[in-house]
């Protein structure tokens, strides 16, 4: 076989250079080389006519995807028609390889909302939610149903076949609003969102993103490391010329250490490996991937773009993936549009979107952009101050014009970032440069200094694509930064001009984000932070002051003594990690320096809160939680109509509510102390917790420390009720240990001491008329210290299931193979018992793993039943 291939592709290769040059010079790089299958792209001159032209040459060959402003088709044909009677075709200017999907670019939950200073901005500016942009993810389908989209799912006939975790998942970052969990807020609750089928790897029509009003569009797959500016390219450039106000997202893809295999670059291995000639777009953000701590993550996408401009242009937080990253981009950009909309009456266009992020971009490393990190880090708050406040222009030029744009910079300024930034129109397909037109900018200072914009070395070589950005005039890129550090007050004048423009006015944007010297910001904790008692938090902070250490101590509110955490601590690393205190308190921290002190919001330091429905009867429900302080007050929370709403206060950790005054399907519960409040805790769907009106609400918790198990029994009411009897199952029958009369609702019994293995109980309730009522059956297993389980095992498809483990193995990752071996769920698992919904999978047996550390502590089997 491996023979036969091999001559199939010499033959192919000796057909395509004994055509002209001008056949052969339409092919991208692969397809010269034979890799080809019987799908292919192509970009024609003029799509109605190639179509007619198609139908009457080669009938066997159908068209599967279009975008027909730029010529760009994805067909499937046979490929000695396609070779022999299509490609020489006069209308086909381009053709390549058809791909018609991606692959999704890995993400898992655990998303930290406080690395890219997103949480900030949903503290400080609560009605900054993305309300007003449509997001759409490009990819599977995501979960219409999930309750964290609530009420903003917009249905359409655009999605695609299939439902998959991570698309939903990209949703959720992007939009999520956090009702199932606050653990799962994504970054723009208020934005709608769309599916959109990525089948073909083409922009959707025109009709579909104006009909839809389609202002940010995700795009979290790649394909193989493509250098060249191809038919995706050149369709994605083409879609935000034609639709200003649309942003297009890429993650820059996981191939980060990888070389590419053709083009300038080929062979450097950790450079200019972006997954997929889409990614080529200039019109486009391309975004990379960071870690908690700030830095770019290894397998993280890598620059240069196949014509030396600078991708990717930014990076965000996206601990096991860059699909994380661009989802947070995607929702921190409706943000941004909802700033310049609200803030400024500014038609939000794709250009302003992007200078205003990449202006208030954190910079990493040296001075400028660099092939790793793009133009910096995602900071959503510096953006939002950005768009509100600071200098932002927008303007057009044709051929030869210029335009100044004058600004003040006060006494004590940081530093000062400037960003021109324009849609550029689409390059021809393998053109050895992108970039069509040339915008250049200048800054001017108070004394008529000069700063030209940071360019970079796209010499192939690693030591030049290493060598940090300097100053210069910029060719190639549609995007340039100017940044000064420190710099002088005065009067500053940004110039633009219009080095080449082909054809008409080229419009642009140019954003600034000036910092203040002095500053000092507390990122966490903030107010409502999830603080657990005994866990970790880590304390982030962003400074621009000179000294370089400082001192960290906390309080108990309301009249604790400050505690030292830290007497000498590096500002710059610009995080701390503290393991919090086992006790349930309000706090503050604070940071000394020098002189100055700076105190965090108020929060509350309380074990994580769990509500259970205990009952539920067709006219009320018995719904209760764990104690987070004897003193402490508690929030009841129910689902409205797209997010969780406060409905009371109460010191109560159980509650009987009428459904007739509460309705809702979905209760979570918030705990106060001292004028400080947890986050909301998860809100499970009250149908689906298996609770019965009168008696069912019947289970067990194990207590690995004490070895012993407590028993808790939920009656819907006392009335008739004469005894209570406990029994355990043995190999010989029941045998009831413990019997006590109906003094409350709620009842427990201990049971003790605990052996490994399968521990079974049920309730018989005696009542008053002699009648007797049995509880179900309840098992616990006990695995040990490095143990887990899985229960209810056999499931059902799309249930919600119960991942039990050890204490001392949390946090931990629970794992769900199909047969195949196909990763088809995962979920982290944070306490003992964590609660998860399967996805709709087939029936059959699935494999299960729990992993600590990236370390499988333990393994077994799942039943799905029909």
């Amino acid at each position: 076989m491996r023979k036969i291939i091999l001559i199939f592709c010499w033959f192919w290769a000796a057909w395509l250079w004994g055509q002209s040059g001008e056949v052969a010079s339409k092919c991208a790089p692969l397809l010269r080389l034979g890799e080809t299958g019987e799908v292919f792209a192509v970009v024609v001159s003029d799509a109605t006519a190639f179509e007619q032209q198609l139908s009457a040459i080669a009938p066997q060959a159908r068209v599967l995807h279009r975008y027909a402003p730029a010529g760009a088709m994805v067909l499937r044909c046979p490929p000695e028609i396609f070779w022999k009677r299509v490609l020489p075709l006069p209308e086909v200017h381009f053709a390549d390889r058809g791909q018609l999907t991606g692959q999704p670019e890995r993400a898992v939950p655990g998303h930290d909302l406080s690395v890219d200073d997103i949480r900030a901005v949903h503290v400080q500016h609560p009605t900054l939610d993305g309300r007003g942009t449509v997001v759409s993810i490009k990819e599977w389908r995501f979960d219409s149903t999930d309750v964290d989209l609530r009420g903003r799912v917009l249905l359409s006939g655009l999605s695609a076949p299939q439902t998959t975790v991570h698309a939903t998942l990209m949703a959720t970052l992007a939009a999520g609003a956090g009702n199932s969990d606050s653990r799962g807020r994504g970054v723009a609750r208020g934005a709608q969102v769309l599916s959109s089928s990525f089948l073909g790897l083409l922009p959707d029509t025109d009709e579909e993103y104006e009909a839809w009003n389609v202002g940010v569009q995700n795009h979290a797959y790649g394909t193989d490391i493509e250098n060249y500016y191809g038919a995706g390219a050149l369709a994605y450039d083409v879609s935000a010329q034609r639709h200003p106000g649309l942003l297009h997202v890429f993650s820059a893809g996981n191939l980060g250490e990888a070389a590419a295999p053709g083009g300038t670059y080929q062979g450097l291995s950790g450079w200019a490996n972006l997954t997929g000639q889409y990614k080529m777009a200039k019109n486009a953000l391309v975004v990379g991937a960071t870690d908690t701590t700030g830095q770019v993550q290894s397998f993280s996408g890598r620059g240069p773009a196949y014509d030396g401009r600078v991708k990717p242009d930014m990076v965000a937080y996206g601990p096991n993936g860059t699909s994380e990253a661009a989802a947070l981009v995607s929702g921190a950009a409706a943000i941004v549009r909802q700033c310049l909309q609200e803030q400024r009456g500014l038609l939000p266009t794709s250009d302003a979107v992007r200078a205003v992020l990449l202006a208030a971009c954190d910079e990493l490393g040296t001075p400028g952009p660099d092939f790793v990190s793009g133009f910096g880090s995602l900071n959503l708050r510096r953006a939002v101050s950005a768009a509100q406040r600071h200098p932002l222009w927008q303007g057009a030029l044709a051929q030869g014009e210029q335009v100044d744009y004058t600004f003040d910079v006060v006494v004590g300024a940081h530093e000062l970032r400037a960003v021109l930034c324009w849609n550029d129109p689409p390059a021809a397909p393998l053109a050895p440069f992108a970039r069509v037109n040339d915008l250049d900018a200048v800054l001017i200072g108070p004394a008529g200094q000069v700063w030209l914009p940071w360019v970079l070395q796209p010499y192939p070589n690693a030591d030049s694509l290493r060598r940090p950005a300097q100053r210069g005039t910029d060719t190639l890129n549609t995007v340039e930064l100017i940044s000064l550090k420190t710099p002088p007050p005065g009067s500053y004048t940004l110039r633009v001009s219009a080095r080449a423009v082909a054809n008409g006015l080229q419009p642009f944007t140019v954003a600034v984000h000036l910092d203040t010297a002095g500053r000092f910001a507390w990122k966490t904790p903030l107010t409502g932070e999830r603080a657990v008692r005994a866990g970790e938090l880590t304390l982030r902070w962003h400074h621009t002051r000179p000294e370089t250490h400082g001192a960290l101590s906390w309080r108990r509110l309301p009249d604790g003594p400050w505690v030292p955490l830290a007497d000498s601590i590096s500002l710059n690393t610009g995080r701390w990690s503290w393991r919090l205190p086992d006790m349930t308190t309000a706090a503050q921290v604070r940071m000394s320096i020098d002189q100055g002190e700076w105190l965090s919001d108020t929060f509350l330091i309380a074990p994580a809160l769990r509500l259970s429905v205990d009952v539920n009867c067709p006219d009320s429900l018995l719904v209760h939680w764990n104690t987070a302080a004897p003193d402490a007050q508690y929030r009841l929370w129910g689902l409205g109509a797209r997010y969780l709403e406060a409905l009371l206060l109460t010191t109560d950790t159980a509650l009987v509510l009428s459904k007739t005054l509460f309705p809702q399907s979905r209760f979570a519960v918030s705990a106060l102390l001292n004028a400080a409040e947890t986050p909301p805790s998860a809100a499970p769907d009250i149908a689906e917790q298996g609770a019965d009106c009168y008696l069912n609400a019947f289970w067990a918790v194990l207590d690995e420390t004490r070895g012993s198990i407590t028993l808790t029994l939920a009656l819907g009411s006392l009335y008739g009720v004469e005894r209570v009897f406990w029994e355990k199952k043995y190999l010989d029958g029941w045998l009831a240990w413990h019997e006590q009369a109906a003094e409350g609702l709620l009842l427990q019994a201990e049971d003790s001491p605990m052996q490994p293995g399968k521990h079974t109980y049920r309730v018989r309730v005696r009542m008053s008329n002699g009648t007797w009522l049995t509880s179900d059956e309840v098992s616990v297993y006990y695995a040990g210290a490095t143990g887990a389980h899985v229960y209810p095992n056999p499931a059902l498809p799309a249930q919600v299931i119960t991942v039990l483990a050890a204490a001392d193995q949390l946090p931990a990752q629970w794992q769900l193979f199909d047969a195949m071996g196909r990763l088809v769920a995962l979920h982290a698992v944070e306490d003992e018992l964590a609660e998860m919904r399967l996805p709709h999978l087939p029936p059959g047996l699935y494999a299960w793993r729990l992993l600590t550390k990236g370390q499988q502590v333990t393994c077994s089997t799942l039943i799905v039943r029909p």
